[in-house]
């Protein structure tokens, strides 16, 4: 899916979405956990260099083969024959990202060991600077590169696949996509970068990432519940200590609670006084 952009901001071009924002994701958490948005040398055109397309690409990697069928674990006295291929993949991308993470996060553990560090910078430094009751460090170098590697595939792959939706649905609704436009230049100007003290004011902005989330869900199913009672709920008889999963897909899309649910209509999720559209959803945990 694409948008219109190019080198000469007064001609039209072409930029593949999916690899923007995936690569902006990939640029934030790495400053938010080492730092540094780039791992390499940053490209002229701003385009990300030949570490980071190695690096997001071996995050996506690790993701898709995470939920994969694996028939190992299905049946485990398999698992050393590897028939899937799965195993031989995921190390293969696994060591792909400890080469990029492994020298920062010793040489960090070793600045925090001599005393040249001492105050916390980033995401990188608090997993370092964990200590237990004896004052000794809660979490292994292991440990530590296993929190990264989680953080990073959370990172590059929800958020940039929430904006993708959101855009293409924009694309299909141009007068929507310009309401949105308006109320950024209106709040931000065209001078600088969209900066999170503004998100109290981009209240369109965000019900269009609401009606994103909405119809194209992150996942199919909340986190599994356990049922803490016997309860019945539309002539539904559920045990307690029963698994309980809530279909995103069908809540977002149930005709019973949404008025023409497969139709992108931001305006929905606006306050009738106001107030600020906010972008959780606390009983959907």
């Amino acid at each position: 899916m694409f948008s219109t952009k190019c080198n000469d901001p007064n001609k039209g071009g072409l930029v593949n979405v999916r690899i923007a924002t995936r690569h902006y994701c990939g640029n934030v958490i790495r400053k938010m956990i080492f730092n540094k948005r780039y791992f390499g040398k940053n490209m002229k055109d701003g385009s990300p260099g030949f570490e980071e397309v190695e690096h997001v690409d071996a995050t996506f990697k690790v993701l898709k083969y995470i939920y994969a069928f694996c028939v190992s674990d299905f049946i485990p006295c398999l698992r050393a024959f590897d028939l899937d291929g799965h195993e031989k993949i995921l190390k293969k991308a696994l060591t792909t990202l400890g080469r990029y993470h492994d020298p920062i996060i010793h040489e960090r553990i070793e600045q925090w060991k001599n005393g040249t560090k001492s105050t916390e910078e980033d995401l990188l430094d608090v997993l370092i600077a964990l200590k237990d009751e004896d004052g000794n460090a809660l979490l292994t170098m292991e440990e530590i590169n296993a929190q990264i590697i989680e953080l990073m595939i959370e990172v590059v792959d929800n958020p940039s696949n929430a904006a993708e939706w959101a855009i293409a649905e924009m694309l299909n609704n141009p007068e929507l996509l310009q309401r949105a436009t308006e109320e950024l230049d209106r709040v931000d100007g065209k001078e600088r970068l969209v900066q999170e003290s503004d998100l109290p004011k981009l209240n369109y902005v965000k019900a269009c990432a609401r009606e994103a989330f909405r119809l194209h869900p992150i996942v199919p199913f909340n986190a599994p519940h356990v049922s803490m009672a016997d309860s019945v709920i539309n002539n539904y008889f559920i045990p307690k200590g029963s698994h309980v999963l809530l279909s995103r897909m069908g809540l977002g899309r149930n005709p019973k609670v949404w008025n023409e649910p497969l139709k992108f209509k931001p305006d929905r999720h606006l306050k009738s006084d106001g107030s600020e559209v906010v972008l959780t959803e606390s009983n959907l945990g």
